[in-house]
């Protein structure tokens, strides 16, 4: 994989979250994204269910983010809240409180193997998920614990595929899900 720079900007937003949230993880599509080359859309920080997102909010503040709104809806079933910050000349970012430690999250609740990435302030993080599927250009569903999450998966593919078009969606053959 080759060497990937982290935008100065990414490591001074996650230390400001960091001064608050000291686990906190950017995690997911930002890294991804620059790992593989693509367009970076926003950045997503993943803090524990414990931390006070007002204090995050007051962090990102004093580097010039102000709240947007809280986001509705989640990817999983563990996360608690979800809130917007936008910069007038930055990416936004999306500060995701879940009751998984970030660093456990990303390696058991990403549902496809190259949303598996992250940095944590000093390194850039990818599992051996997301270099099988970086390496075969693909998304592999790893984990789907009803149908409510497998459609929600589906869903996400969908729209991966805009940045992605070549990338197929391969889905186990043990898919651990009832479908009936």
């Amino acid at each position: 994989m080759p060497q990937v720079v982290v935008p100065r900007w990414w490591r001074m937003v996650l230390s400001a979250v960091r001064d608050v949230a000291r686990d906190a993880l950017l995690a997911g599509g930002a890294p991804r994204d620059l790992i593989m080359g693509r367009e970076v859309r926003d950045l997503d920080i993943f803090v524990p269910a414990a931390t006070s997102l007002p204090d995050v909010g007051r962090a990102l503040t004093h580097l010039g983010y102000t709240y947007a709104h809280s986001a509705p809806g989640s990817a999983t079933e563990d996360i608690i809240d979800q809130r917007v910050y936008t910069h007038s000349t930055e990416k936004p970012v999306n500060v995701i409180s879940a009751l998984a430690a970030p660093e456990y999250r990303l390696r058991r609740h990403f549902d496809f193997g190259l949303c598996q990435a992250a940095f944590d302030g000093r390194r850039v993080i990818t599992t051996r998920a997301f270099r099988i599927d970086a390496s075969q250009e693909q998304f592999t569903l790893l984990q789907c614990h009803s149908l409510s999450l497998l459609t929600q998966s589906l869903v996400r593919y969908k729209k991966l595929r805009v940045k992605y078009p070549t990338f197929p969606l391969v889905l186990p053959a043990d898919l651990p899900v009832d479908l009936q």
